[in-house]
C-alpha cells in the first residue's frame, strides 16, 4: 500500500475537470428539463462543487487575480479595480488554464482531433 501524500498540481486539476465533466453528464440526463434550465443546474451544480458542498471535493479558494498594471490603469482611468492577488501565494492552484484542460478532456472522451494544421480552432477565445 502507498503512503499517503498531498495530491500534486495535474491530480488537483484533474479531479476538478472531471467534477465539471461528470456534472454535464448528470444535467445531460434530465430529458425533461428546458435548455435554460439545464445550463441553470449546471452553474448551480458547479458553484456547489466550487463551495465545497458538492460531496467529493473540498471548497476552493475563488478570489481576483488582475492584471499588476489594472490597479493603476483604473485609477487613472477612474474606474473601481480588483483586489490585487498576483502576490499571494496559494498551494494547489490550478487556475490559468482549466479551459484548455477541459477542451483536451471533452476532445479525448468524443476521440476528436485537433483540425488540421494543429491549431486549437478555441485557442484565440
Amino acid at each position: 500500500m502507498k503512503k499517503p501524500r498531498e495530491l500534486k498540481i495535474k491530480e488537483i486539476e484533474t479531479n476538478f475537470l472531471n467534477m465539471i465533466k461528470s456534472t454535464i453528464e448528470e444535467v445531460e440526463k434530465y430529458k425533461d428539463k428546458s435548455e435554460r434550465e439545464k445550463l441553470e443546474l449546471l452553474a448551480f451544480s458547479i458553484l456547489v462543487n466550487i463551495d465545497g458542498e458538492g460531496g467529493n471535493l473540498p471548497a476552493w479558494i475563488l478570489a481576483p487575480d488582475p492584471h499588476k498594471d489594472d490597479k493603476e490603469y483604473n485609477k487613472k482611468n477612474g474606474n473601481n479595480w480588483y483586489p490585487e492577488n498576483y502576490k499571494s501565494k496559494v498551494n494547489g492552484d490550478i487556475s490559468g488554464s482549466l479551459h484548455n484542460g477541459f477542451h483536451i478532456l471533452i476532445l479525448s472522451a468524443l476521440d476528436v482531433t485537433t483540425p488540421r494544421g494543429g491549431k486549437d480552432e478555441f485557442e484565440d477565445i
